[in-house]
């Protein structure tokens, strides 16, 4: 006997020996009432005519418990920020991982048990502690569940003591601060958990009892029961000898027996064909495998599936039935501890669990590319330690990869300021000294010029002379030479290339019969073709004015970002104001276009004649001239 209750002296442990039902409770009154004791599946009976008899409560229980024995459980602190840091050496854990908890068993036996045990015991699962003198807990043994229940205390106390009663039948109190009750709770009795057995039952039952009969039908010659006629009178006496002879219940199917007399025989039974035997067979196992939440493929039959079919069922037994069963568990071992930590099982081995995080660390990776989020951002999303430089700290445009200082202090480390107090030349040098860092550039303004020439964008009266005024206003330009090709000529590229890519796929799309269907200008390919009709174009997806937008602003934006020098937030603020201003200016040329399409289709023009009304947008003079209204060239 290893259970320390019922290894201590029974002379100061033992109650008083009276009834097993202490004085019913309110709440055991009203459950009382309501269940139907025919329907009750006492941990005992769960495992006798249900995990040892029928083969889909055996894979159910086999799988989930199986699994919550394979993973680790760990303590971890959680921070403010929801770090988790996982606590070294917790006496508990390395109990429940490796360490041998009792004389029969070591952690993964034990948890196996355990989860076992939650599976099948309406009333939970009790484990009794054994601690140290520091309150440590050096040993764990689970009561025996059926022999096991907590005795509500009186006068409001909900909960007195735990009773549990030894194989010689004496009853023995154990103090509720050494035991840990596991179970699923009951919605209405909270002195009671709820498991699948309970709402598995009857399809249990169904399914035990379809196999004995075909298994016993098949055994007896498959000969089923019928009606015996007697030719004359029979005494009572000789009814009740037939009777008894030909036996009732699925172990006297199919039985012969040999009798004297004139008898006659109709053969009433079902066959097992009859009883639909596959489809009940079927059923019961769905229902089964349903209340447990254990798909087929998981207890090894993928056979009918495809690969993504199994691979989604694996993903729904982790998610819906293993995490759930997993947060009971931990539930278990958490106690009320004022630093913060709880215990949860390490889960970071479980691919299909990974999925979430992967999927998340592949948008991260985009997002860093784009320019959205720094490099140490990216690396806390996947999970590694920030390396907390000014290069990491920054934002990086995916287009030359200029730096966007996230914090003030940082445009001095990025080469793309001046320090404070010292002589505007000595940036380049900063620069050029900086691995990796981006250069403040050849060719460019100065930081305060630049930012007042950048400001003109937004003075709708501003004109050239203006911007010049601005120039002899600004303190003195670093002496630089001027690299080939400058910031205006750099924007006019990209707007130029913008507005081709935008005046091929507008034709594209007036090509496209997709977006002729229900208008005049679909090509009929039958004699009578419905997709021809009187309907306008869809100058709104022909020509996508917001799109467009967006698209001119991540186009300018590099180029305007470049024309910068001093780098701060401040100053890129200015540039993506700039860079607003240039979208509008082309969402104000892409919604002509739709007017154009739009007037000309009203018309009556040909698409041929709208496609070259399209195409003679001039969007090289358009984006020259933009360029030149903003002064972000040194020139």
């Amino acid at each position: 006997m290893f259970l320390p209750s019922l290894r201590r002296d029974r002379t100061g442990g033992r109650l008083e020996t009276k009834s097993w039902e202490a004085e019913p409770s309110a709440w055991s009154g009203i459950i009382a009432r309501l269940r139907d004791p025919r329907r009750a599946w006492p941990v005992e009976r769960a495992v006798a005519e249900g995990m040892e008899r029928v083969v889909w409560v055996f894979k159910s229980v086999d799988a989930i418990a199986g699994h919550a024995s394979a993973l680790k459980i760990r303590r971890v602190k959680v921070k403010p920020d929801g770090e988790r840091e996982v606590v070294e050496d917790d006496p508990l854990a390395r109990l429940l991982n490796k360490a041998r908890l009792n004389r029969l068993e070591k952690g993964p036996q034990f948890r196996k048990r355990l989860s076992g045990q939650v599976l099948l015991s309406s009333r939970g699962t009790f484990v009794e502690q054994t601690l140290n003198r520091r309150g440590q807990p050096i040993g764990l043994d689970l009561l025996p569940p059926g022999r096991t229940r907590p005795v509500p205390g009186r006068g409001g106390d909900l909960l007195s003591h735990f009773e549990t009663t030894g194989p010689d039948g004496l009853k023995y109190a154990i103090d509720p601060e050494r035991v840990l009750w596991f179970r699923d709770p009951h919605p209405l009795d909270p002195y009671r958990g709820i498991t699948p057995m309970e709402a598995a039952g009857l399809s249990v039952d169904l399914d035990f009892l379809a196999r004995l009969y075909n298994a016993t039908f098949l055994r007896n010659d498959g000969r089923p029961g019928g009606v015996i006629g007697i030719d004359g009178e029979v005494d009572d006496h000789e009814m009740r000898r037939l009777n008894d002879v030909f036996g009732k219940g699925a172990h006297e199917a199919g039985k012969l027996t040999v009798l004297q007399g004139d008898l006659s025989y109709v053969d009433l039974a079902s066959k097992p064909r009859d009883m639909a035997y596959a489809d009940l067979a079927r059923i019961s196992k769905e229902e089964i495998l349903a209340a447990f939440g254990v798909p087929e493929s998981v207890i090894g039959n993928a056979s009918g599936r495809t690969f993504d079919n199994a691979a989604a069922e694996l993903h729904n037994f982790w998610t819906i039935t293993m995490l759930p069963h997993l947060s009971l568990l931990v539930t278990g071992w958490d106690s009320d501890h004022d630093d913060g930590t709880e215990y949860e099982f390490d889960t970071d081995g479980v691919e299909v669990l990974q999925r979430a995080k992967a999927a998340r660390r592949v948008e991260a990776r985009e997002e860093f590319e784009a320019g959205l989020i720094s490099a140490d951002e990216y690396r806390a999303i996947a999970g590694y330690d920030p390396v907390e430089l000014p290069h990491t700290r920054a934002l990086w445009l995916p287009q030359g990869k200029n730096a966007i200082p996230t914090r003030e202090e940082d445009a001095v480390a990025l080469g793309i300021a001046p320090p404070e107090g010292t002589d505007p030349d000595s940036a380049k040098a900063t620069a050029g000294s900086e691995e990796g860092g981006a250069a403040g550039g050849e060719g460019r303004p100065g930081e305060r010029g630049a930012i007042a020439r950048l400001q003109d964008l937004f003075d709708q009266t501003g004109q050239d002379g203006d911007a010049e005024q601005e120039e002899e206003n600004a303190p003195p330009e670093r002496s630089e030479t001027k690299t080939e090709g400058g910031a205006q000529e750099q924007l006019a590229v990209a707007l130029t290339q913008l507005g081709t890519r935008f005046v091929e796929r507008t034709v594209k799309r007036l090509e496209s019969p997709k977006l002729r269907k229900h208008t005049r200008h679909f090509a009929a390919e039958y004699k009578i073709d419905t997709r021809v009709g009187e309907q306008p174009l869809d100058t709104g997806r022909i020509v996508p004015v917001e799109a467009w937008r967006g698209e001119a602003e991540l186009t300018a934006l590099p180029s305007l970002v470049s024309a910068v020098p001093g780098g701060s937030v401040d100053d890129h603020q200015a540039a993506a104001k700039a860079a607003a201003q240039v979208a509008e200016e082309f969402a104000g040329l892409a919604g002509g276009v739709a007017e154009t399409v739009a007037r000309l289709d009203a018309g009556g023009e040909s698409i041929s004649g709208i496609i070259a009304a399209v195409r003679a947008v001039d969007t090289h003079a358009w984006a020259t001239a933009t360029a030149r209204r903003n002064p972000i060239d040194a020139s």
